[in-house]
């Protein structure tokens, strides 16, 4: 059984005898190559983790509480950041954020995002979505551009920010639409 994916281990070592047995070889076979089907999706998961590269982050200086320079040379996307703050595999600020538009199951674990532009500079919500943990390390909210000093990674994300630079950017852009 060398060479088999966990799952068809698991269903041939489950499996009953007469199934895997001499008269039942026909239907151990189907049952083989389903097990290996079913285990095709997940090997190919493990590669593509196990291919990621830890990413190389824009360096950026925090001054005053801020980043006032951008992290990028194209501006911030506010359409593509609204988008972005809604998706629960990226920026996910609706979990934990009231919006001001519709949207289902909007948090309130943190501070409402209406208004946010009038209250704070550009620079200064760039730092809280960089990384928050600089303004108040005992915030909820995640670095979203930070990979060092982090605990509790999970495996495939281990060496690689929740946004990219440029996500960082459109997140802002769209922040700043908040008034």
């Amino acid at each position: 059984m060398r060479g088999l994916g966990a799952a068809a281990r698991f269903v041939l070592a489950t499996a009953p005898r007469d199934v895997i047995g001499e008269e039942g070889a026909l239907r151990g076979s189907l049952l083989l190559v389903v097990a290996i089907a079913c285990a095709a999706p997940f090997t190919e998961a493990v590669a593509q983790t196990a291919a990621r590269e830890p990413v190389r982050l824009v360096p950026f200086e925090v001054v005053d509480q801020a980043i006032p320079r951008p992290l990028t040379d194209t501006p911030g996307n506010a359409e593509r950041g609204q988008r972005l703050a809604l998706d629960r595999s990226k920026g996910n600020c609706v979990t934990c954020h009231e919006l001001p538009l519709s949207a289902d199951f909007q948090g309130n674990l943190g501070p409402p995002l209406t208004g946010v532009a009038d209250r704070y500079e550009p620079g200064e919500l760039r730092l809280r979505i960089v990384d928050t943990k600089r303004i108040n390390p005992d915030s909820n909210m995640p670095s979203y551009y930070r990979v060092e000093g982090l605990n509790r990674v999970r495996r495939d994300w281990a060496g690689r920010p929740m946004l990219e630079a440029q996500e960082v950017e459109d997140i802002l852009a769209y922040l700043l639409t908040l008034r």
